[in-house]
């Protein structure tokens, strides 16, 4: 029986990437956030359909993190979530968190899941990141503009008031992943915030 040369190929081509992955750490980072990417493209294809259907809103996100979580299964990767019962808390108030890149989202998507009603300020650029910057939006983040500050300023000032009307939380990356923009120029005023709302602070 002959075997088909494109099976040849393939197996060949099989045998040297699981070579690489064993043996070059630098190959098998690289794979390893390609298959966190492919996650995260397939759970934004999901769930843009679904938030459609059902309406814009932080319960997107909940459904988004349970789907990425293959993503921490597929790359052997275990969270361990400290004090997860402040997360829990049926109250209003703002996460203030640091921000590295975009791998940080993994450990977003353990947590999410505890917070429920809680929303993301972003850059906009973000937005335009097809599909992932759509079902952002869809899961109801706020995008603020980093070159107008004034604007940003407006934006921020409205999502404050509605978590406060609507009892939800607000995550913030004071920040960003750059030392330039709104965020780190502000950064001052995002400590002060809780504390002039009368928000609980943990820590």
């Amino acid at each position: 029986m002959t075997i088909p040369y494109y099976t040849l190929i393939i197996t060949a081509i099989l045998g040297i990437l699981c070579f690489l992955y064993s043996t070059n750490h630098v190959f098998r980072y690289y794979a390893k956030f390609s298959i966190y990417i492919f996650v995260c493209l397939v759970a934004s294809l999901i769930v843009i359909p679904v938030a459609v259907c059902r309406g814009k809103g932080p319960s997107n996100t909940v459904l988004l993190s349970y789907i990425c979580q293959t993503a921490t299964s597929l790359l052997g990767i275990k969270f361990i979530i400290e004090g997860s019962e402040y997360f829990t808390k049926d109250e209003t108030f703002i996460v203030i968190a640091n921000h590295q890149s975009c791998l940080d989202v993994l450990g977003l998507f353990h947590v999410y899941p505890l917070l429920k009603r809680c929303i993301f300020i972003m850059k906009k650029e973000i937005l335009y990141y097809i599909p992932f910057g759509p079902c952002l939006w869809l899961c109801g983040n706020v995008f603020i503009p980093r070159s107008k500050s004034q604007k940003s300023k407006d934006i921020l000032n409205k999502t404050l008031s509605k978590i406060e009307t609507e009892k939800m939380k607000l995550w913030i990356f004071p920040e960003g992943t750059r030392s330039m923009g709104i965020f780190l120029n502000s950064r001052k005023e995002v400590f002060i915030w809780p504390f002039q709302l009368n928000y609980p602070f943990y820590q």
